[in-house]
């Protein structure tokens, strides 16, 4: 039977993975936003908006692939498998994606005033992003500090192999 911390980890680690997904498609509309604003002949020759449409979502999938994908196979492998190596890397890749979480908040707070009027209005989506990511990031920690809790460490310490001994003989 799994610790009620591995539980609670659960909750709290899907929940972010919610929060991610809610994010990357606010991202995606706020992209796909700011390119419809371009004016006709910005750069761009005729007929490439329909192939640019498809490399943006394909982007967005690949982006969703690698931002819940990763993340979920490692909740699995920690929650269900009980591999304590997966409990280390999603530590790791908290640990780095706080880091970026912050570089993001550092370069909004200081974005010079004339760059955010030439995104039009994007710098108050921004800022909500980057509000989003902050909940996704604080949910994230969160259940981490479930996953080291002193019940969750013995359960992953009683973990039995599944390999057999007489598969060696």
């Amino acid at each position: 039977m799994r610790p009620a911390s591995i539980i609670q980890f659960e909750r709290l680690y899907l929940a972010s993975l919610a929060v991610v997904i809610i994010q990357s498609v606010a991202a995606y509309f706020v992209v796909r936003e700011a390119f419809d604003r371009m004016p006709a002949g910005a750069d761009m020759p005729p007929g490439m908006g329909g192939m640019f449409s498809g490399i943006m979502i394909g982007s967005f999938l690949v982006g969703l692939l690698f931002s819940v994908g990763i993340p979920l196979l490692l909740w699995w492998l920690a929650a269900r498998k009980r591999t304590e190596v997966a409990k280390w890397l999603l530590l790791a890749i908290s640990v780095l994606s706080v880091l970026a979480w912050f570089g993001s908040l550092v370069m909004l707070l200081v974005m010079p005033g004339e760059v955010a009027q030439d995104l039009a209005g994007f710098a108050g989506l921004q800022a909500g992003l980057v509000a989003i990511d902050g909940v996704s990031e604080a949910l994230g920690v969160a259940a981490l500090v479930f996953l080291f809790r002193r019940d969750a460490t013995e359960w992953f310490r009683t973990a039995t192999p599944n390999v057999n001994a007489d598969v060696f003989r």
